[in-house]
């Protein structure tokens, strides 16, 4: 009583800021304090041992339970749920006296709590809430528990409308232990579940099952096989891993050991000029008309003294468009062309190169959040007037930019590890440029920085732009946009 009186003479009350205040307002504000201490004193009455409290709370010997009203039940401590079990001293538990949801509380003393501690679910009865708020809504484990982690080793039975210990185990899914507010089966495709992030170690998405699996532990890597022999196609020789499970972009893992990082040599060699250029053409020659040969112009200015040997094109719709417009500039000789769909286009000078196969697969696909289709990988196979065999590969990445899962991330690498290992041949000097729409750090191109080397990269767009090789280039150049939205790259091999 006296600590409500000290705050009813505080200086910082309503009564004594304002000057004024009528006796009735203090009155009443005495009386709300006075009727906090008389309660005060009969909680702790109550505490003291009061017999009424006592047979309500534990109920008389042999009679059963106690018959107590709602309010007179104890409120547990409380942070993010209604009821919490005591687990640190055992002294507590809350159980359904008749075994069934629903039933009254009661409370159980240490020895009964540890006896009951391996039971199945905690249950709730309506009559046991006092929260200023209907009580019946109250009983589901989903309101009960919010948005909050259950403690390990429980989860939500929405169905029984209990917490229940969960026996199920880590790599399925059940809608029950769905707790987010939506539909729960929706949420157990493990696609939607994880979306773009990866999956912790361990653990991989079977899209046929629907669920995340375990695999299975590793064992000692399998010794790679003998090399083939010089001429032969390299050959891929995947194990037992995957990337993309269940979907159609489905790809083996090389064995460890297995490598595309080394360069053929002979007794001389030869300078070879590559390209890569974006030529972002629905903008620069759709909307602007080419903007003034300036792509072409590009191109030609910056071919000299060498001249390009082989050039890759990514978002280009017409091959004969660029050439025309860089020969109108000032490019000399005569190319060779290969269209490889999708906006893929490859050229290589005539005067240098003796076509020998080409083709093309896809290898990869957009999200669906930035969607425009699967994405293809073209090549052609030239043998070089000095007699190497050069194998040239060109590639447009999926969207987003750095995307990582499903068919976009690094499954498109090593399906483009695929297609040059089941086409190259051993002693070929592999090429690959593109426009990866990847960055330096995205699990795509360090996937293929593992097996390939990255001789240079751009700098537009955040450096998407790439050339990777088995060889070392002797030079490389940003030419610059001409344009375009991205960097044309060019490097120098000596094969």
């Amino acid at each position: 009583l006296k600590g409500s009186f000290d705050q009813l003479s505080a200086p910082n009350w309503p009564h004594k800021q304002r000057p004024g205040t009528n006796t009735g307002h203090m009155a009443r504000l005495t009386r709300v304090f006075l009727m906090a201490g008389l309660s005060k004193l009969a909680a702790a009455a109550a505490a003291a041992g009061g017999p009424q409290r006592r047979s309500c709370l534990a109920g008389a010997a042999g009679e059963g339970e106690a018959d107590c009203p709602a309010e007179a039940l104890p409120r547990w401590s409380q942070d993010h749920s209604l009821f919490q079990l005591d687990r640190s001293r055992g002294s507590l538990a809350v159980r359904s006296a008749r075994g069934a949801p629903g039933g009254d509380l009661s409370l159980l003393n240490a020895s009964e709590a540890q006896a009951a501690a391996g039971s199945a679910a905690w249950s709730c009865s309506p009559s046991a809430i006092t929260r200023r708020r209907r009580a019946e809504t109250m009983c589901s484990c989903r309101r009960r528990f919010g948005s909050a982690e259950l403690p390990s080793g429980l989860r939500c039975d929405e169905v029984a409308n209990v917490i229940v210990q969960d026996a199920a185990p880590p790599s399925s899914c059940v809608p029950s232990q769905v707790t987010r507010r939506r539909r729960a089966e929706a949420m157990c495709s493990c696609r939607r579940r994880y979306g773009r992030a990866e999956l912790p170690a361990g653990l991989r998405c079977d899209e046929a099952a629907n669920t995340i699996v375990r695999d299975a532990p590793a064992g000692p890597p399998p010794a790679p096989g003998p090399a083939p022999p010089p001429g032969a196609v390299i050959g891929w020789h995947p194990t037992a891993q995957t990337k993309s499970a269940g979907l159609w972009c489905q790809v083996g893992l090389p064995a460890a050991g297995w490598s595309l990082k080394s360069c053929p040599t002979s007794g001389s060699s030869t300078m070879l000029k590559v390209l890569t250029y974006n030529l972002y053409w629905w903008n620069l020659f759709e909307r602007r008309h080419g903007n003034g040969q300036s792509a072409g112009r590009k191109i030609a200015r910056t071919s000299g003294p060498e001249q390009y040997d082989l050039m890759g094109f990514q978002e280009c719709d017409h091959m004969g468009r660029i050439l025309g417009d860089a020969k109108d500039q000032g490019l000399s000789g005569d190319y060779g062309l290969a269209n490889g769909g999708r906006a893929l286009a490859i050229a290589w000078r005539r005067s240098r190169f003796t076509w020998l196969a080409e083709g093309k697969a896809d290898v990869g696909e957009d999200d669906r959040s930035q969607y425009y289709g699967k994405r293809s990988a073209q090549w052609v196979r030239l043998h070089h007037r000095n007699g190497q065999v050069i194998f040239f590969l060109n590639h447009h990445g999926p969207l987003p930019v750095s995307w990582g899962g499903g068919c976009t991330g690094s499954t498109t690498s090593y399906n483009i590890l695929r297609v040059i290992a089941e086409n190259a041949h051993v002693g070929d000097v592999i090429i690959v440029v593109g426009d990866f729409n990847a960055e330096a750090h995205s699990s795509r191109i360090r996937a293929l920085d593992g097996y390939l080397n990255r001789v240079f990269s751009g700098s537009a767009l955040g450096g998407v732009d790439h050339i990777l090789s088995n060889c070392a280039a002797s030079s490389t150049a940003n030419l610059g946009k001409g344009g375009s939205d991205h960097d044309a790259l060019s490097a120098v091999f000596r094969i």
